[in-house]
């Protein structure tokens, strides 16, 4: 059964209870209009308070059909996120018992059920709480929607189709994919039931924005189900969602915009007109941070935040020692083999791509490694001797000299898709993950002998983060076999037997530089470390929590921390400390902004 909200307590600040009353009034207030015969109800905004001790977590929320509640992931202080509920005309919420780690929920038409996923699986729970049910396997789920004639449609994970299923559950049917290599994700159903929007991001993209006629760009497509291919509505930065006034809702360039739309004809009638402003988004996802009601309620979050972190040094005790880079939105920090430099990803000016960079440690100067505007680059990994960098790339994975100078070397027959996991001790291989619609996401290995490629395990479940031990004889990854994620150990390259090293689940896993120490993050956002007893045969210690961190992202396939050479100081991207319960704005009757 679901808990319930602990009582608002007497610490909690003065602004953060204003805010919530502020909230309580606005709702009343529309209730109040609404019930007065011969009323027009006029645009309101108000503030929803995050429940003290919690915060909102980025995109992940939803307003019900009937804009009576709101369901939202929301972070505690020790890092876990959940699900939660709040009735909009109340001042607590409620956590569902049962959805830890849970990721995009959305509304059935009834507003009774949420559907969300968690462990890589699509699960549905009542609004009112209870238990959870799995309705199928979705390994990387990236959002779905629920019609009034009973089925779901989604994207089971980051590349490929849309898939339906029942909203009982069963074996999923695919409705469309663009190719195998491309990514369909986040649809919404038109009120027919059979025709429904998704945002495109295609694998031969060159830019989101369109600069010339011939470009191939990504955007909001529309397509009815069983027709054999979709058009392009709009470009945009993030999917957009249908509001029952008739309007297409989707944010550019961090502007919230409504076009009116038929949803007969599926087109869109006319300019888009500014909704919001500054509202944030996901632009690695495609995804905004706002949702909608057929009432005219608009829920959004104002959070610039929400990918910003700092690069911050820590001891073995949790102990921050420094900061090593100001706030920014950082991604995959990864040290160079004698720690003097650190390479990551940071966004392009204008969000539509991300670019390596590369930051002494000891001076403080950065400078960028790749020059792309558009095009994401990412998953920066060093050569054994420093001298090189391979990350992957729009075209496929390619390797650049550390210091920036010369050019890019595109490594043959690598996709868009696969992502530089390790390179070998002796730089010989280079160990990757690659993402298909066809097959879970799983390891390859790329030799640069003979540089080809060769399938490193088999694809079962989905697995991520592997890395060689510093003999190059093992490896460590981690893998969903159990439904969640843990870590593995298995010796390289016979492959010949398999050590499960974490107990709860895990994350991210790393070797100390002399391979006598695992170390992985707990799903709480712990650091742990687990001995590496022996390896004749491999027998190992059990995992020991060092500290609790605040890294972003935990479940995330890409690594948010790295460990010095000794395994005595702790590379972490931590979330920002000085922000905190961020509210969301609540918008009443949201059509009547576009009247003026």
């Amino acid at each position: 059964a679901a808990t319930a909200a602990k009582p608002v307590p007497a610490r909690m600040t003065w602004a953060i209870a204003a805010v919530a009353v502020i909230a309580l009034a606005g709702c009343l207030a529309l209730g109040w209009q609404v019930l007065r015969p011969g009323k027009t109800v006029q645009l309101q905004r108000s503030l929803i308070a995050p429940t003290p001790g919690t915060t909102f977590v980025g995109v992940h929320s939803a307003i019900s059909s009937d804009g009576s509640k709101l369901v939202f992931v929301a972070r505690k202080a020790s890092g876990d996120q959940s699900l939660w509920v709040r009735p909009l005309n109340s001042l607590t919420a409620q956590e569902l018992t049962g959805t830890t780690s849970a990721t995009y929920p959305f509304w059935s038409p009834d507003s009774r059920f949420i559907a969300f996923f968690a462990d890589s699986k699509l699960k549905k729970i009542e609004a009112s709480g209870g238990a959870v049910i799995t309705l199928c396997d979705a390994p990387n789920g990236r959002g779905g929607n629920w019609s009034r004639l009973g089925m779901i449609l989604f994207a089971p994970q980051s590349i490929g189709g849309l898939y339906q299923v029942s909203e009982d559950g069963g074996t999923p049917a695919e409705v469309w994919t663009t190719d195998k290599e491309s990514s369909d994700r986040f649809p919404w159903f038109l009120p027919d039931g059979k025709s429904f929007l998704f945002y495109l991001e295609d694998k031969a993209l060159v830019t989101r924005v369109s600069k010339l006629s011939g470009d191939k760009v990504s955007g909001i497509d529309v397509m009815r189900i069983g027709e054999k291919a979709p058009k392009l509505l709009v470009q945009g930065d993030t999917s957009a969602v249908y509001a029952e006034s008739g309007h297409l809702l989707y944010i550019r360039e961090d502007n919230l915009l409504a076009s009116k739309f038929d949803a007969s004809s599926l087109k869109i009638e006319g300019p888009p007109v500014p909704v919001a402003e500054k509202v944030a988004s996901d632009p690695g996802r495609q995804v905004g941070a706002f949702t909608v009601s057929q009432n005219a309620q608009l829920v959004y979050s104002a959070d610039t935040t929400i990918d910003t972190s700092t690069l911050d040094w820590y001891d073995r005790t949790g102990k921050k020692l420094e900061n090593l880079a100001p706030q920014g939105n950082y991604h995959s920090p990864r040290l160079s083999p004698n720690g003097d430099r650190v390479a990551f990803l940071l966004p392009t000016a204008q969000k539509a791509g991300t670019n390596i960079w590369v930051r002494d440690v000891k001076r403080g100067t950065q400078s960028r490694l790749s020059f792309t505007e558009d095009e994401s680059n990412s998953q920066p990994v060093w050569s054994p001797d420093g001298k090189r960098i391979v990350y992957a790339s729009n075209k496929g994975m390619v390797i650049k000299a550390a210091t920036g100078l010369g050019a890019e070397e595109l490594l043959a027959d690598t996709l868009a898709r696969d992502y530089p996991q390790d390179w070998s001790p002796d730089g010989s291989e280079i160990m990757f993950l690659r993402f298909s619609a066809a097959v879970a996401p799983h390891h390859f290995v790329y030799s640069l002998k003979d540089r080809k490629v060769r399938e490193l395990i088999p694809a079962k479940f989905f697995e991520t983060n592997g890395r060689f031990s510093p003999d190059g004889k093992w490896i460590v990854f981690q893998a969903a076999d159990t439904g969640r994620g843990e870590i593995y150990v298995m010796p390289y390259p016979a492959l010949d037997g398999k050590w499960q090293i974490s107990v709860k689940g895990g994350v991210q896993p790393q070797w100390r530089r002399d391979g006598k120490e695992i170390f992985f993050v707990d799903f709480d956002g712990s650091i742990m470390s687990v001995e590496a007893k022996s390896f004749q045969p491999f027998t190992a210690g059990n995992p020991v929590p060092l500290f609790l961190s605040r890294i972003i992202a935990i479940r995330n396939s890409a690594t948010e921390y790295d460990v010095s050479a000794d395994g005595k100081r702790f590379l972490i991207n931590s979330r920002i400390e000085d922000v905190k319960e961020i509210p969301l704005v609540l918008v009443n009757n949201w059509q009547a902004g576009l009247k003026k």
